[in-house]
């Protein structure tokens, strides 16, 4: 009961702060308050100080530098301004599922899924905040060659190491709870190994469409006022869905390695 109560307050007070700052959709903020009340509740004091560490980390990381991304973001991504209920869903569902099944089962495997799922989401968003500020263009993580900023699939040196870091820094924060050197590498290699699925995924299979007006690629439905084209990919196959596939696989492949 006291983490239930515990998990209920942080969830409150997050959503409070998040929609106040429009940070997330009412209904983004809501997720919000069940992801956080399942992980208190389910992993104790270890699930909320984690998953509100990933959580803020991205928060901050997206206020200080929003000023200086939303203009390529804005042109470039599908989705812009605060983050919406599908979003949310796409970097805290499978981290959620693992909580839940490490309460039921309290098989430790699940708790290192847990960890994975959140720091991968945590590494995917730090390397596409921090990388279009990048000076050097981004390259195609499968083609080698140059793409727009902020376009998914491409890959900086300052994106890829910011997004290690924070995983270094997720896996140095496991490690502190569980003193478990076997169970923490699994949480750094893991995590590293969704951030490069995610971005083979975004560069061959997700949709890129093509501005008839000024025949850049984007992600958007519509630029320079004219709807766009399919250019490449698999049609409706987004940013959102790119996350969640890699986030499941990297987290599941952790679960699978630890139970066998």
């Amino acid at each position: 009961m006291q983490y239930l109560i515990v998990g209920a307050l942080a969830g409150a007070l997050t959503a409070l702060i998040t929609v106040k700052a429009r940070a997330l959709t009412v209904a983004a903020a809501l997720e919000a308050v069940v992801i956080i009340v399942c992980s208190c509740f389910f992993g104790g004091w270890f699930g909320l100080v984690f998953l509100l560490l990933a959580y803020m980390t991205i928060a901050v990381v997206d206020h200080f530098l929003k000023g200086r991304t939303e203009n390529i973001f804005g042109g470039m991504n599908k989705k812009s301004g605060p983050r919406d209920f599908i979003q949310v869903a796409a970097n805290g569902l499978p981290a959620t599922v693992c909580i839940v099944l490490y309460g039921v089962f309290e098989h430790r495997a699940f708790i290192v899924g847990f960890a994975v799922a959140l720091a991968e989401a945590l590494a995917d968003s730090i390397a596409s905040d921090v990388g279009v500020l990048s000076k050097k263009d981004p390259v195609s993580i499968c083609r080698l060659r140059p793409v727009p900023r902020g376009l998914s699939g491409g890959v900086s040196l300052l994106g890829t190491l910011s997004s290690f870091a924070s995983t270094v820094f997720m896996t140095l924060i496991y490690f502190a709870f569980f003193r478990n050197v076997g169970e923490a590498l699994a949480v750094l290699v893991f995590a590293n190994l969704g951030c490069l699925i995610d971005s083979v995924i975004g560069d061959l299979f997700q949709e890129k469409l093509s501005c008839k007006a000024c025949g850049c690629l984007t992600e958007k439905k519509s630029h320079c006022n004219t709807p766009t084209v399919h250019a490449s990919g698999i049609k409706n196959l987004d940013n959102c869905s790119v996350n969640i596939i890699s986030n499941v696989l990297c987290s599941a492949a952790a679960v699978l390695v630890l139970m066998l």
